[in-house]
Formats: C-alpha cells, structure tokens, sequence
C-alpha cells in the first residue's frame, strides 16, 4: 500500500492527521466523529473525503468553508433498496473469498473494560479491540 502512496495513520496522531489532510488527495475514514470532521475541514480543494464507517458513533459534520468533495459509502444504505433475501444471497458469494484471508490480531475484553478498549485502540500498532457483551450476562 506505501508504494501506491496509501498511508494509515492512527487516531491518536491528530496533528500529523490534521497536516497530511491538507496535502491528501483522498482520505478514507471509518470512524467518523471529531477527528473526521477535523480532518475533512483540513483538506484541499479538489481532494475526497470518503467516510466509510462510524466506529466512534459520531456523524461527521460538514464544515461552512467545505473545500473537499465529502462522499460517503456505507453499506446500509444501499440494503433498504435491496429485494426480501437479497441481502443474503449476495453473501454467499462473498464469504467464500473471505476464508483463509489474513485477519488482523485481536484482544478481546469484557464488556466492562469499554475504556482499557478505547485507549489501547488509540496506540499505534494496537490489535483491534472487541469487547465480549457476554460478560455482562
């Protein structure tokens, strides 16, 4: 991906975030939220903010001086326009190409320990955090 340019930069670096976005041709964000919003309002024109996701629960808002296209592609909505069973269907074509993909390392926590989650999700090189709500049963 750095040999086509793509470079991922974590959460928790917001002023190289908020630097790179003024140079950035294109971001992709999946959290949404203040930092999104930040990043968008950075960013040039003639440059693409894609929001693809809001992991943080949080809309991005669209600054008054918006300088950068905001497109935003999220799976939902696309399913509301989807046939009864369609939604189903169409995966089963996926999933087959998903099996023995390299998935990223994980650690999994209780319900309880939402905040230990969030800021070891903020470190760099972090695994993914996924909070067990079994723990609350």
């Amino acid at each position: 991906m750095k040999s086509l340019g793509i470079d991922a930069i974590s959460i928790g670096e917001t002023a190289r975030l908020l630097r790179v976005a003024t140079q950035a041709d294109v971001t992709f964000d999946a959290l949404g939220g203040t930092v999104a919003s930040e990043v968008l309002a950075s960013m040039q024109a003639g440059s693409t903010f894609i929001g693809y996701g809001l992991l943080t629960g949080r809309a991005v808002s669209l600054p008054a001086n918006l300088q950068a296209t905001y497109r935003r592609f999220h799976l939902r909505d696309h399913l509301g326009s989807l046939p009864a069973g369609s939604f189903s269907a169409s995966f089963l074509s996926i999933w087959p190409m998903l099996m023995g993909i390299d998935l990223p390392e994980i650690c999994i926590r209780p319900a309880h320990a939402w905040k230990e989650a969030i800021i070891a999700a903020n470190l760099s090189g972090s695994p993914k955090q996924l909070l067990d709500f079994q723990s609350l049963a």
